[in-house]
């Protein structure tokens, strides 16, 4: 895995956009902040210096069939990582890490295309040591009370996420699948579901191996749905507003 680093970046997706293809290599793009960070949906993601921002960057020769499951490998990954380092935290589908009901960790995945080969970009914003306190529901790794070597996070989980990427390229998507479903901050409970410009009460029956979320809705009916243009809130999350 090549890693470049740097001080400050617009955002490190963007800069992995920017490269030249390159099958052959593998590579992580480090920035120490980040001024123009962003979120799902084209929202701002605060990036300030103390947090560890990253890209992994994957060129492949051809469009994958499981593109949609790399949000939640990342996730695996991250989770996996801070397991290990005894820091226990759950997921929100489809792309945050909630460490003590608060959101420590971000994740934006996306991908380009040139030609019949695919650049894929999974960005991961995390709080380590950085101020979060005048950002709402915000947690960081300092601020709960643990300290950790950024480079050392950092190697863990590129590690373990190479290894479920490569694993998902054979359809052993497993272990992977069992940490986001084991570890989920919202299987099993009520979610509000936003998109189309409407809001629908339902239950988070399960995650599915393409990475769907399957909800049954309140006033009937079953559903997979996708990450794309779809927000899911907790009711509580509501009630703080």
């Amino acid at each position: 895995m090549e890693i470049t680093h740097f001080e400050k970046l617009d955002s490190t997706n963007e800069y992995a956009k920017r490269l030249e293809f390159n099958s052959d290599i593998r590579r992580a793009i480090v920035a120490d902040s980040q001024y123009k960070g962003k979120g799902r949906e084209k929202r701002k993601f605060v990036s300030d210096k103390g947090g560890l921002y990253f890209s992994i960057v994957i060129d492949v020769e051809f469009v994958p069939d499981k593109l949609s499951f790399i949000t939640q490998i990342t996730a695996a990954a991250i989770h996996k990582a801070l397991k290990e380092l005894g820091i226990d935290t759950f997921i929100k589908w489809p792309n945050d890490i909630i460490l003590n009901r608060k959101k420590l960790a971000g994740i934006l995945v996306e991908s380009i295309n040139r030609g019949f080969r695919m650049r894929i970009i999974s960005g991961i914003g995390i709080n380590v040591e950085n101020d979060v306190q005048n950002i709402e529901d915000a947690a960081s790794l300092k601020g709960e009370g643990f300290t950790v070597d950024k480079e050392s996070l950092l190697g863990e989980i590129i590690k373990h996420f190479l290894d479920f990427y490569d694993r998902l390229q054979v359809n052993d998507i497993d272990e992977a699948l069992s940490i986001i479903k084991q570890n989920s901050y919202i299987l099993n409970k009520e979610i509000l579901v936003h998109k189309n410009n409407d809001v629908f009460l339902a239950l988070a029956k399960d995650i599915s191996p393409d990475g769907s979320l399957i909800v049954e809705y309140k006033e009937g009916g079953r559903e997979a749905i996708y990450s794309s243009g779809v927000q899911i809130r907790l009711p509580r999350e509501i009630e703080r507003e």
